[in-house]
């Protein structure tokens, strides 16, 4: 589930028609999610951060992005 990559390249991000500033929001909220999840029993992390969780659920396109106007 962790990746063996410990960053994020900005190529990446803006493949994703996304800039470096959505996607450390955008990270942060998932980690809070998952951060929560796992406190209320939900998901169990196995020693893992929340964060890095997050990045790589991020590059593997499985959090959706949503931008209200």
């Amino acid at each position: 589930m962790v990746s063996e990559k410990l960053h994020y390249d900005p190529d990446e991000v803006y493949k994703k028609n996304m800039s470096p500033f959505e996607a450390v929001v955008v990270a942060a909220q998932e980690a809070r999610f998952i951060n929560e999840q796992a406190r209320l029993g939900f998901l169990d992390l196995k020693g893992v951060k929340p964060t890095t969780v997050a990045m790589d659920r991020l590059r593997e396109g499985k959090v959706k992005i949503s931008v209200e106007e």
